[in-house]
C-alpha cells in the first residue's frame, strides 16, 4: 500500500504520492498495476491457468479489476492478448 511504501522509504504518503505523480505521471495504484500487468504477460502467454488465477497470482483482488487495469495498460483484454500470443507462436 502507499502508506507502507512511504513508511519503508521514510517519507510521508503525500510526498511519495506527489513524486509518483510528477515523475511517472500516474497515481500509486496505476504505478503498481502496471507492474502487475507486466507480471501477467508471460503467464498469459505460457500458462494454461485461467485469467482469474493469473489475476490473483499477480496481486489483483478481482477479475474485473484485472481486466480494467490490463486494458488500460495493454489496450486489449487479457483474452485478446492471450489469443494474439498463441497465434504468433508457430
Amino acid at each position: 500500500s502507499l502508506p507502507q511504501l512511504a513508511q519503508r522509504l521514510s517519507m510521508s504518503t503525500n510526498y511519495l504520492s506527489q513524486l509518483l505523480n510528477e515523475h511517472f505521471k500516474q497515481n500509486f495504484f496505476d504505478y503498481v498495476n502496471r507492474y502487475r500487468v507486466a507480471a501477467a504477460l508471460p503467464l498469459l502467454t505460457h500458462s494454461a491457468d485461467t485469467v482469474l488465477d493469473i489475476a490473483m497470482a499477480v496481486g489483483f483482488n478481482s477479475k474485473s479489476a484485472f481486466y480494467t487495469a490490463f486494458k488500460k495498460h495493454q489496450q486489449q483484454t487479457p483474452g485478446e492478448y492471450r489469443q494474439q500470443q498463441r497465434q504468433a507462436v508457430p
